[in-house]
């Protein structure tokens, strides 16, 4: 048994929902499956806490996420990792217990606000979304937040997308932008070396950057800068930063010579093509008018500020020696976030004044301004 946190620097003061597992715990729902294993939610009967549990075949060797994961310290925008268990809860099975997120993933969460109001995101969303990833990349990559951040060693995580930033909790702001993320799922996450080259078809192809190809498939860390500024793509258009990979393949199949190896899986096949498909960055600054036609649109892109603008290029830029380092990136995205919530702010009390100078009489304004101070201090 490996465990990456104590009693004394665990968040569940001094209770550990992990141990003695399985035998205090109770199975509950399946909250996802994937080529690394399933996901079940478990309940510690003593405390009632739920966590995730990750289940893979058991191997005669330590796997390489707990590797990663047993000695990386706590951070706010990583799912925690609390402890890993060797051929429980069946011989045939080893276990990875996390914490548990509640609000299940982003990709959940955009199907479901698609269906509320067509997945169509305010500012102060895509800033908190935007800024939490640009953190917990500058501390996998560069070791910004974490301890002995001189002798760190950079990880990659290979497969950033949607399913895999799990929401801890949407928050209490009607619009969501108080909502906490984890980045989650470090199966294919790896310590950096220049030669760190993909086996096979791992990953989400339609995440990769330009250069990686399908027969170049080396993961770098500017390809996890791609993979933020994608999600962010997603949640601003309602596709990702390629060309339409359907209308692709169309045009593919019907060239001479392009031939599809016989006994591919249709997932093998879409991977194929994801990896294919030019890539195609749209901007998210423009009025509804101005903006290009997709066969994928099923909505206009808000117009965001230029200064998001900027900076979702700064992660999107095709050439990936132009592209920001994970650091540079949280520098400028905190830097223009604090700047929104300033603005947002001050507007919020220009209002607020041009409100309260609609009251005349002293008397008016007296049993106003209670009901003004309680309602915005809370």
């Amino acid at each position: 048994m490996l465990n990456s946190t104590t009693n004394s620097s665990h968040p569940y003061r001094g209770i550990n929902p992990a141990l003695n597992f399985p035998t205090d715990h109770s199975r509950g729902a399946i909250l996802g499956k994937g080529s690394e294993g399933i996901v079940e939610c478990w309940t510690h009967k003593p405390s009632g806490i739920l966590v995730a549990v990750k289940l893979i075949k058991h191997r005669d060797y330590l796997p390489r996420e707990v590797q990663l994961l047993k000695d990386l310290p706590l951070h706010p925008s990583i799912i925690r990792f609390d402890v890993f268990y060797a051929n429980i809860p069946t011989p045939k099975h080893d276990c990875l217990i996390f914490e548990h997120c509640a609000s299940g993933d982003l990709l959940e969460f955009r199907k479901h606000m698609y269906n509320k109001n067509k997945a169509v995101f305010n500012e102060a969303f895509m800033w908190s979304i935007y800024h939490q990833l640009c953190a917990a990349l500058a501390f996998l990559h560069e070791g910004i937040g974490a301890p002995h951040a001189e002798v760190w060693k950079p990880i990659v995580h290979r497969d950033i997308k949607a399913q895999n930033i799990l929401i801890s909790t949407l928050g209490n702001k009607t619009d969501h932008s108080s909502l906490i993320i984890k980045l989650a799922d470090f199966g294919l996450a790896a310590f950096y070396e220049d030669k760190s080259k993909m086996a096979d078809v791992w990953g989400t192809t339609y995440m990769w950057p330009p250069e990686q190809t399908w027969e170049n498939r080396l993961a770098t860390p500017a390809g996890d800068i791609w993979a933020i500024g994608n999600v962010m793509h997603e949640l601003a258009h309602g596709f990702p930063s390629i060309v339409d990979w359907k209308v692709f393949a169309e045009a593919w199949r019907k060239k001479p010579g392009n031939l599809i190896p016989e006994g591919w899986s249709e997932l093998r096949i879409k991977s194929f093509f994801c990896a294919k498909t030019p890539r195609r960055v749209l901007a998210i600054n423009l009025e509804s008018e101005k903006q290009p036609n997709d066969t994928r649109q099923k909505r206009a892109c808000p117009r965001y500020s230029d200064e998001l603008h900027e900076c979702l290029m700064a992660a999107l830029k095709i050439n990936m020696s132009e592209r920001a380092t994970a650091g540079s990136l949280k520098r400028r995205v905190e830097e223009a976030h604090a700047a929104f919530m300033y603005e947002e702010l001050r507007a919020e009390n220009e209002k607020a004044e041009k409100e309260m100078g609609g009251y005349e009489s002293d008397e008016e304004w007296d049993d106003y301004d209670y009901e003004y101070i309680v309602l915005y201090d809370s």
